[in-house]
């Protein structure tokens, strides 16, 4: 149960580390193609 619950926690740490990663890349190409757009 325990060993579980690790690799689960393990998981998760993984899932969130690559989540904080990629939002800032992905809101930055979203806000630059509003940006973009709101300019032609």
């Amino acid at each position: 149960m325990v060993d579980a619950l690790a690799s689960g926690a393990s998981v998760l740490m993984d899932v969130e580390v690559q989540v904080l990663f990629w939002a800032p890349k992905i809101f930055s190409l979203y806000f630059d193609s509003l940006y973009f757009y709101g300019n032609l």
